[in-house]
């Protein structure tokens, strides 16, 4: 049997924000590749970011666009120079923000500064043998293991005081990186998401994940009709909303078995 990845994703405007008028400052962006590899990322706009919707956006798919032009041959990586990838498409997408601060704004008034697009970044990458995955900021990318455990490839980073956290826009970004290459062969599924959506994730205490949850969205991705608008209205859920008010991201992808053709 060939096993191939389909990925769900989703990225919702928050309660708070939409009573502020403010838009929503996730974004996501998702790939599978014609060899089978696949690559996803979301990121989450610093709420008082003045452009942080369109850091947010530009970061997903610089990284996304980045990582299929790179992957596209199809050779195997070892897991050296796959976590070289992902440290090399941090760095892209960091200058990728510095090249637009030097485009008009929105309002074609004042220059955009590179704090105006700060937003944390997940990345993460699966190709026949590694699954490899870097994040700056709040927010978890999860394993989903063949044998239902659930595991935490990279956690949220933790600033000195509540609430504070490292943009990739940040002057530090980089010693603030959190890359991981690990061996694919158990990988059932990925899991990406922002901080908005962390309190029902993760246990909060330890930073370790909360089953019930990943199980649940594991059987939805893995059912025959399941797509990303129905991972969006589970996102904006009144049982979802009344547990958190922020603007939130849920990237998933199963492994899916195809027969074999004869």
């Amino acid at each position: 049997m060939n096993r191939v990845w389909r990925p769900l994703g989703a990225s919702v405007l928050g309660t708070s924000h939409g009573r502020s008028g403010i838009p929503c400052q996730d974004a996501n962006n998702y790939l599978v590749l014609p060899n089978g590899f696949m690559v996803a990322a979301i990121a989450d706009g610093a709420g008082s970011a003045k452009h942080a919707d369109r850091g947010a956006s530009l970061a997903v798919d610089c990284a996304v666009k980045h990582l299929s032009a790179r992957l596209t041959a199809g050779d195997s990586l070892d897991e050296a120079c796959l976590k070289l990838l992902l440290e090399d498409t941090i760095q892209e997408v960091r200058s990728a923000l510095e090249s637009e601060c030097s485009t008009p704004s929105v309002s074609n008034s004042d220059p955009v500064r590179l704090s105006d697009l700060a937003s944390t970044l997940f990345v993460c990458v699966v190709t026949d043998s590694h699954v490899g995955a870097c994040q700056i900021g709040d927010g978890a990318i999860v394993e989903l293991r063949g044998s239902g455990e659930v595991r935490t490839i990279t956690k949220p980073a933790r600033g000195e005081y509540v609430n504070e956290t490292t943009f990739v826009t940040s002057d530090d970004f980089a010693d603030a990186l959190s890359c991981v290459v690990k061996d694919s062969r158990e990988t059932h599924g990925i899991v990406l998401f922002t901080d908005g959506i962390q309190s029902l994730a993760m246990r909060l205490s330890d930073d370790t994940p909360f089953d019930p949850f990943f199980h649940n969205i594991e059987k939805y991705a893995s059912s025959p009709g399941a797509n990303s608008e129905a991972l969006k209205s589970f996102l904006e859920s009144e049982r979802v909303c009344e547990r958190t008010d922020d603007d939130k991201t849920l990237v998933v992808a199963v492994r899916h078995s195809l027969p074999e053709s004869r």
